[in-house]
């Protein structure tokens, strides 16, 4: 069924400020409604859903009327299975509900990553290795279930390094002075003075050792090299 208008809940000057930015979209939204509960969507977000097969994708049939994000930018469209965020500075993603646990954590869009830029993509020929890109960093699923994150300057060294996969989310390493996120083969650590780096290898092995950033060596200041005989990193 096609409509003429998007019909937004009734939240006073929230449903004025929604209808404006789908009109800002889309001069002319085209709109549908869909069972069971005969939900409208209309513009970039119906485009979206449309586009990955509607209540016969993964995601299934709506469930909440499009909401506005407490930003006031974008808006969100809650599927069975699923949510599509859009804002008009990434577009309309599918957040896939297993996503859904480590995003929450991180306060959804309203926290340090942002709104997605890319859907749940595949990472290889393995089906369950999956990522999605957010504004400020990405969500990786290793397995059924899991779902990790790397997000702010972790991220970016993260992806400076080639993107092996995050096994944890990032968190506080045993005082406010850092960050980590453990990685397939090592971790990348942050602190304010010196930003992210990698540690891995023999530069692990012995900073694990010696009880890592509470031990003599402190946190990182540089990436490991090799100097001709091993590898060195300083702290």
């Amino acid at each position: 069924m096609v409509g003429k208008k998007l019909q937004p809940v009734n939240d006073g000057g929230a449903s004025l400020l929604l209808d404006r930015l789908l009109r800002a979209a889309d001069a002319a939204p085209r709109c549908r409604r869909f069972t069971p509960h005969n939900i409208e969507v209309c513009g970039a977000v119906l485009d979206r859903y449309e586009q990955v097969g509607g209540p016969a994708s993964p995601s299934l049939w709506p469930v909440e009327p499009i909401r506005l994000n407490s930003d006031g930018r974008g808006y969100r469209f809650t599927l069975t299975k699923g949510i599509i965020y859009c804002s008009p500075e990434t577009g309309a993603h599918i957040i896939p509900v297993q996503v859904f646990p480590v995003w929450k954590d991180l306060r959804w869009e309203a926290g340090p990553m942002g709104y997605p830029i890319t859907d749940h993509d595949g990472l290889s020929s393995n089906p369950i290795e999956r990522m999605q890109k957010i504004q400020h960093g990405a969500t990786v699923q290793k397995a059924v279930g899991l779902n990790v994150a790397a997000y702010g300057r972790i991220y970016h060294r993260w992806i400076k390094a080639g993107g092996v996969n995050p096994i944890t989310n990032e968190f506080d390493w045993r005082s406010d002075r850092g960050r980590i996120n453990v990685f397939d083969r090592g971790v990348i650590v942050w602190s304010s003075p010196a930003d992210a780096h990698v540690i891995d290898g023999f530069p692990l092995t012995e900073w694990i050792t010696v009880t890592l950033e509470g031990g003599r060596f402190g946190l990182p200041i540089n990436e490991p090299y090799a100097d001709g005989i091993g590898e060195v990193q300083k702290f």
